[in-house]
């Protein structure tokens, strides 16, 4: 199969969140390397998609400038909850199936993504999430906009190794640096 056949329609970063546990709602612009984890993880994946958005909340003006740069469409979410500005995004956006990526995720490696598009591709099930060594990533495939409050159905798929870090915490960050330097 080739790199063509790995493409989705449409990818959409959420990245619109308040931070809580890491005490920083613009927790995407620590630097990972010589780049912000937002810039890293944009930089690393756009290329899979042939339309790519982003879902923020007013007045993140350097994630609006990075936007702009990459030229990434930006859509606004009312920030009261990550689901509702998530369906809002999907219904903005309208291309399916539509890869969806929290702005908080260090990419460890990549590579995984693509295996993990071709695998949801072939489900029939109309949501497919990702989780990395059991854990839920925040990584899905939408394959259509739900109806409120509908639950799509839904399947699971499981990937181990080192593969990625839900930045959440300062913990997460740090470990997120560690498997930076342990590559270098």
């Amino acid at each position: 199969m080739g790199n063509l056949d790995k493409r989705i329609p449409s990818m959409l970063f959420m990245a619109g969140g308040k931070g809580t546990r890491i005490g920083n709602p613009e927790k995407y612009l620590l630097k990972f390397g010589r780049k912000t984890i937002i810039e890293a993880l944009l930089e690393a994946t756009m290329q899979m998609a042939d339309a790519v958005y982003l879902s923020t909340v007013p007045g993140r003006k350097v994630l609006m400038d990075i936007c702009a740069r990459l030229n990434i469409i930006t859509l606004m979410g009312g920030g009261t909850s990550y689901v509702d500005d998530l369906f809002l995004a999907a219904g903005h956006v309208g291309r399916f199936p539509l890869l969806v990526i929290p702005g908080d995720i260090v990419l460890l490696d990549k590579h995984f993504l693509s295996q993990f598009i071709e695998i949801a591709k072939e489900s029939d099930k109309e949501l497919v999430n990702l989780y990395a060594n059991g854990e839920l990533s925040g990584i899905c495939i939408m394959k259509r906009r739900p109806a409120d409050s509908e639950e799509l159905p839904y399947e699971n798929i499981n990937f181990q190794g080192n593969l990625l870090v839900n930045v959440n915490t300062w913990e997460d960050y740090e470990r997120a640096l560690i498997s930076l330097n342990s590559e270098v």
